[in-house]
């Protein structure tokens, strides 16, 4: 367990290391007001990209070794089924461009995020934490190439996201073509009706979560303006530093630890709340931090155009400090499959926002004052999950 999380968890490390060492010269290219239109675009792609495989991703990593082949290549034909669908479905509701780099640039990242989910499953980890070291470099490099593009509401960071997926998924599409004329058609079906519930509770679980994570980006835009999104996206990308470097590391580390072990409903429990427990110590310390550093941060890196980030940064400390302690609960709730109990949270999550913002669209308050709201808020939601999932075994 152990020599994986070092191995995942170092290329994951350096892949966000390179991504914020590049931000201090992409905001000499790019103003606030591209990134409140890229941070859009990235708000729409977060919905796309989760929803593209109905969640049946999560069955590579829930499941046993064998026939993992499987499971991966069900995700392929899955996601292919519904980017076609998807697209048909967005030009009713955007410019046809801007439809196509949405489900391209979502299609492509989830193969390359089931990719590296297989790599993890099959204990290649630290080939999975090279492959993000190279999505980072490529997004720079492009992001850079178009930094003189710009039409509208598409600039060269959408462009350059969608480059760089592209480059990076467009082997591991051919392989899995490849790969189809090697699998029997009726254990595939097999294995993707068995696995069944995954689509059924995880589907609309995760489309309510990132509808409901992704509801700020949206808000924020008709509220306060695209440069209010444009701030509110930095703000992110400082908060998210943590959650990047680790929390989808060790999400599916734990995942694939307890699913293990799953036999032993008591040891895995007792293992959760001991990785909760340091979590905690862990996140106070993190993100403690983090506030302190966060105006050295600014003021040296992005300057005094994006100064409103220190503000609207600390405000959401709340909301992710307190999410960083509950993966090793939700990685509980993904092996005993609690499906239902994760769809109901998300539903009361998402009702929380709905309504918080409602009324910050008919009363108006200080864009920070929104925020710091919708943080404690959060936090509060996540500390009810964690002890809900604890208590109820």
């Amino acid at each position: 367990m152990l020599k994986k999380i070092i191995g995942y968890l170092s290329g994951n490390s350096l892949s966000q290391i390179i991504l914020l060492l590049s931000i201090p010269f992409l905001v000499n290219l790019y103003d606030v007001e591209s990134f409140g239109y890229f941070g859009v675009f990235s708000a729409y792609l977060a919905i796309l990209s989760q929803v593209n495989g109905l969640k049946f991703e999560n069955a590579i990593i829930a499941n046993k070794k064998t026939r993992r082949i499987y499971y991966f290549i069900s995700c392929f034909f899955i996601s292919t089924f519904v980017s076609v669908v998807a697209f048909f479905l967005l030009i009713f509701f955007f410019d046809w461009l801007y439809a196509l780099l949405l489900v391209l640039a979502s299609y492509f990242a989830y193969m390359i995020n089931i990719f590296q989910l297989y790599l993890v499953r099959i204990e290649k980890a630290t080939q999975a934490g090279n492959l993000s070291i190279l999505r980072s470099v490529l997004l720079i490099l492009f992001q850079f190439y178009f930094s003189s593009f710009n039409l509208f509401d598409i600039n060269g960071l959408i462009l350059g996201y969608f480059f760089s997926v592209f480059l990076l998924s467009f082997p591991i599409v051919i392989w899995c073509v490849l790969l189809v004329t090697k699998v029997k058609v009726m254990l595939l079906g097999k294995v993707i009706v068995n696995n069944i519930e995954f689509v059924r509770y995880i589907l609309p679980q995760t489309l309510i979560n990132n509808v409901s994570v992704q509801l700020p980006m949206f808000f924020i835009e008709s509220i306060w303006g695209i440069n209010a999104a444009g701030i509110y996206a930095m703000a992110l990308k400082i908060v998210q530093v943590p959650s990047r470097f680790m929390v989808t590391v060790l999400r599916n580390l734990f995942i694939s630890e307890f699913s293990k072990i799953s036999s032993n409903k008591t040891l895995c429990y007792k293992k959760a709340k001991k990785y909760s427990l340091y979590l905690s110590f862990s996140s106070l310390l993190i993100f403690g931090l983090l506030a302190l550093f966060i105006p050295l941060l600014v003021d040296l890196f992005l300057g005094n155009e994006w100064s409103n980030v220190v503000l609207i940064s600390r405000c959401m400390l709340i909301w992710y400090a307190i999410s960083f302690i509950n993966i090793p609960t939700f990685s509980l709730v993904m092996v005993y499959r609690k499906l239902k109990f994760m769809l109901n949270f998300e539903v009361i999550s998402f009702l929380v926002r709905l309504m918080l913002f409602s009324v910050f669209y008919f009363i108006a308050v200080e864009f920070y004052f929104g925020i710091l709201i919708l943080s404690i808020a959060t936090g509060l939601l996540n500390v009810y999950f964690i002890v809900a999932v604890l208590k109820n075994r």
